[in-house]
């Protein structure tokens, strides 16, 4: 994996962690693997809300502020969100099944400021990911660590 492509990866798990904490949810851990995949596994206790769906949308919206100016760099990521889009439709159909009905297109946009407003949490996380794990060899952070570190930047920043 290159090292942007490795960079890139963490820029798009560290938000899902990010905005889980935004929202007061717990993460087990973010995941990089060597051939450029990556997790954010959430809880156990996830549940389905449009909290959840910003979650997974999140990821998606790091990586096309990341890419803003290289779109080669966008179109070779788009691979990697099948998931996070089929989760977020899979998401939407449920709350429509509940009566909530809710736009792709405010998800993209609610999930794109989120991420802007975060943008300085989600490039600490990601740089402490990439360090601890080119550092240990191990490519997983607990989510601990990444709670505390964003909870350490936010209490510096008040």
């Amino acid at each position: 994996m290159t090292e942007d492509f490795e960079r890139c990866t963490a820029y798009h798990e560290g938000p899902h962690a990010v905005i889980s904490f935004h929202f007061n949810k717990l993460v087990e851990h973010i995941c990089l693997s060597g051939d450029g995949d990556g997790i954010c596994s959430p809880h156990d206790d996830e549940s389905i809300s449009f909290d959840e769906i910003l979650i997974a949308q999140a990821g998606i919206e790091s990586d096309k502020a990341y890419y803003f100016a290289k779109p080669n760099g966008l179109k070779a990521r788009k691979k990697g969100w099948e998931g996070d889009e089929k989760k977020v439709d899979w998401y939407l159909e449920v709350l429509k099944s509940r009566g909530e009905l809710h736009d792709k297109d405010k998800v993209e946009k609610v999930a794109a400021s989120l991420v802007r407003q975060k943008w300085f949490l989600i490039h600490a996380l990601a740089m402490q990911v990439l360090s601890e794990t080119k550092a240990s060899g191990i490519f997983m952070y607990p989510g601990l660590y990444a709670k505390n570190l964003i909870d350490n930047l936010m209490a510096r920043d008040s």
